[in-house]
Formats: structure tokens, C-alpha cells, sequence
């Protein structure tokens, strides 16, 4: 609402409340009664209509005696605590374009316009789709998340793990960057599954997906490639630097102490096959049936250990 509201006496003249408005630029006055105190009481409102029509009046022949018979006396207010839709409402009924707001005490403290209405309803209006544009984008980047995301293991799925390989492998071909695919296989997870029971099998699972997150690079990311198998993709990363990541996920997975009594360590262990991209012929499914491979020969060596098909240049 306007609180800085310009008054005039109801004695003034016609000619000083027409001079006043258009000095002022103002679309309204209040008119208060003659006791010129500070306690003054309002008693109509003079706006350019009223003007307007005075005139029509004088052209008409018709004489106005004084701003008494100009102004409206029957004045409509509503309190400064009112809510906007009750101000709305008695705008429509009352088919007005402006309220005398006061407060407690009876004394006006402010104007409100259909314009200022207007503009609030603006702003709300303009908040709530600021407010649901928001909820949506949150709303559509956990759905994304969830898309790309395994539920339980909280890593990527195949999905999201496609999409990053293929990233990568046009950042190879582009740039002439290496990067290298760690293949991991918890050992003889069936036995365990069967000897402990799948809610056990979870939880091992989701310990083993945890460590392995807490130790690679930010760089880096993991994904479940199968049910308890994972990939790891490392750019930027050569065969003699991947060797080295995969021995550090070997030991963390050993670390966990997961026991294991259906297997000859007697905790959870994993295999690694490791891979690197060839710069000069790059070649994305070879890679991953090289990891592949690697992780096969790893497990027919005894299983726990780290293994490539070209670990003596690595």
C-alpha cells in the first residue's frame, strides 16, 4: 500500500484541489475535515473521476458549491492487517479502484490501488511458478539421478556407465588421451549368497561398492557392470597407472575383513582385470574384452589378485 498520502482541508477550493493534483501528478486525495490537527479526521476522498465529472457539471450550466459536493463521503476501508484476498474481494463488490487502509485505532495509515493489488498478485504469482520451476528442476535432477543410478550400491548403472565410456572413448579419439577399465569380481559370491543368505550378500555388496568409492579419484568413477561385478573407469590413466589403482582396490576390498568362511582367505576378496585404451587404434569394445579377459586369468591364477593381458609393458 502508498502510506505517504496527500490530504487536503474540505474547505479548500475546487481550483486548489485540481492545481494540487496535477502539480502532484496524484490520481487521488484525502480530504479531511477543518480542525487542522494532527487528529484530523478523513472524511471523503477526492480522485479524478470526481474532477472529471465537476467539470462535466460546470460545462452543463450546473454550479458546485465547494469540494463538499465533489468528494465521496461513503468510505470504504479495510484494516492493515487485512489479507490479500479479502482486499480483493472487497474491491470486486464494491466495483472501486482504490481502499482507505487504517490500523487498529481507526486512524488511516495507507492507500491501496487495484494497481497495487495487482502487482502483488503479480509477485505471488510470479514466486509460485519461481517456486514450482524449482521443486521441478530438483525434482527432474533426482529422477536423473535415479536413472543412472543403482538403487542399493548408490553407483552407476549400465546406463550411466555406457554413456561415460563413450565420452571418454571420443575424448580419446579426439585428444589422443589415454584411459584405462578395471573389471573387479567378488570371489566366490555365489558360495557366500548361498552359505549366509542374499540380505548378507547385499550388505556386502554395498560395503565393498563404499570402499571402492572412498578410495579412487574424483576423476575416476565406478558402476555395477553385473550382479556382483563392477567396473571402474579411469581417465587419464595408462596400464602401469591402472595396475597400480587396481592393487589399491584389491587391498581396500581385502582390508573390509568381510568373513568368509566358504572361501580359502576366510574374508571377501575380489579380482581385477585391468585394460588400457590403444591411443593409435582405439578400439572401445576390444578394451573392455581385454579387462574382461584379464579379470578371467586372475581368476584361474587363484583369485585376490590384480592381472592384465599385457602386464609385462605395463
Amino acid at each position: 500500500m502508498t502510506t505517504e498520502i496527500t490530504r487536503i482541508q474540505v474547505d479548500a477550493s475546487i481550483h486548489d484541489v485540481a492545481r494540487l493534483m496535477y502539480e502532484q501528478r496524484l490520481s487521488c486525495l484525502l480530504v479531511d475535515d477543518d480542525t487542522k490537527t494532527e487528529d484530523c479526521k478523513t472524511v471523503g476522498i477526492v480522485t479524478e473521476r470526481d474532477l472529471t465529472r465537476t467539470l462535466s457539471l460546470v460545462l452543463e450550466g450546473r454550479n458546485t458549491e465547494g469540494l463538499r459536493d465533489v468528494m465521496t463521503t461513503s468510505l470504504i476501508t479495510i484494516r492493515d492487517d487485512t489479507d490479500y484476498s479479502e482486499a480483493i474481494r472487497v474491491l470486486k463488490e464494491n466495483s472501486i479502484r482504490r481502499i482507505i487502509v487504517v490500523c487498529d485505532t481507526g486512524r488511516v495509515c495507507g492507500l491501496i490501488t487495484r494497481a497495487d493489488l495487482l502487482n502483488a498478485q503479480k509477485r505471488i504469482l510470479e514466486n509460485e511458478v519461481l517456486q514450482r520451476t524449482q521443486e521441478l528442476e530438483e525434482t527432474n535432477k533426482i529422477l536423473e539421478e535415479l536413472s543412472v543410478t543403482d538403487p542399493m550400491l548408490n553407483v552407476g548403472n549400465r546406463r550411466a556407465m555406457d554413456k561415460a565410456l563413450k565420452d571418454v572413448f571420443n575424448y580419446t579419439k579426439r585428444y589422443a588421451r589415454p584411459y584405462s577399465i578395471v573389471l573387479l569380481d567378488i570371489d566366490r559370491f555365489k558360495c557366500y549368497n548361498d552359505f549366509y543368505g542374499h540380505q548378507l550378500g547385499d550388505q556386502a555388496l554395498i560395503k565393498v561398492a563404499t570402499e571402492l568409492k572412498a578410495i579412487i579419484r574424483n576423476t575416476d568413477s565406478i558402476y555395477r557392470y553385473g550382479g556382483e561385478e563392477f567396473l571402474v573407469l579411469l581417465p587419464e590413466t595408462g596400464l602401469a597407472g591402472a595396475m597400480i589403482a587396481g592393487e589399491h582396490m584389491r587391498e581396500a576390498v581385502e582390508s573390509i575383513g568381510i568373513p568368509h568362511e566358504k572361501s580359502p582367505f576366510d574374508i571377501v576378496t575380489a579380482s581385477f582385470g585391468v585394460a588400457s585404451i590403444n591411443i593409435t587404434e582405439p578400439d572401445q569394445k576390444k578394451t573392455i574384452t581385454e579387462a574382461d579377459e584379464a579379470l578371467y586369468v586372475a581368476k584361474s591364477n587363484g583369485r585376490n589378485r590384480v592381472e592384465s593381458l599385457d602386464a609385462k609393458n605395463a
